[in-house]
């Protein structure tokens, strides 16, 4: 049986490949970037998907004269959000799953060891605060889940894992 993460990861590869633009119909655009320059780029009329940048030149030359459109920003916006909604949509039906594989986890002699090594590392002692005692070990990244380095994990008190839990304002 496939871990509930890999399954994750399956899911999101497949809404990666349902989402990437295999679409002909591209027009180049003109787009003004962040720090109000102008570039070119050849753009999906269907999802917004934006090919690399093109120099002015090879631009001015594509376009034989013509006026070059705008960038449509909605286009990918509408696109992205689709997508976006089908992630959560993804994660929300495998959230018990994912949850029933790290509670696991964290019962298995693995995680035992690795979070023992972790707390050696601090001398028992926050790594955050600094003060309290080390009584938790806090996931940086799950990336590499099942597998940390040692610098995946974090020593922490209760206090400051709560706050690492914390959901942020927005």
């Amino acid at each position: 049986m496939a871990s509930p993460i890999s399954i994750k990861q399956r899911a999101y590869a497949d809404i990666e490949a349902r989402y990437s633009c295999a679409h002909l119909e591209r027009e180049l655009r003109a787009r003004i970037i962040a720090d109000g320059r102008q570039t070119f780029a050849t753009q999906c009329i269907r999802c917004g998907n934006t090919s690399h940048p093109i120099a002015r030149k090879t631009a001015e030359a594509l376009s034989c004269g013509a006026k070059i459109a705008a960038y449509d920003e909605s286009l990918e916006t509408l696109w992205r959000e689709r997508k976006s909604v089908e992630y959560e949509q993804v994660f929300q039906n495998l959230a018990p799953e994912l949850e029933a594989e790290y509670e696991a986890y964290l019962r298995s002699a693995a995680w035992r060891e690795r979070r023992k090594a972790v707390l050696e590392r601090a001398s028992d002692c926050c790594e955050l605060c600094e003060i309290a005692d080390a009584v938790q070990v806090h996931h940086l990244t799950y990336v590499r889940f099942g597998n940390e380095l040692p610098t995946d994990l974090l020593a922490v008190c209760t206090s400051c894992h709560e706050i690492l839990h914390a959901p942020t304002a927005a």
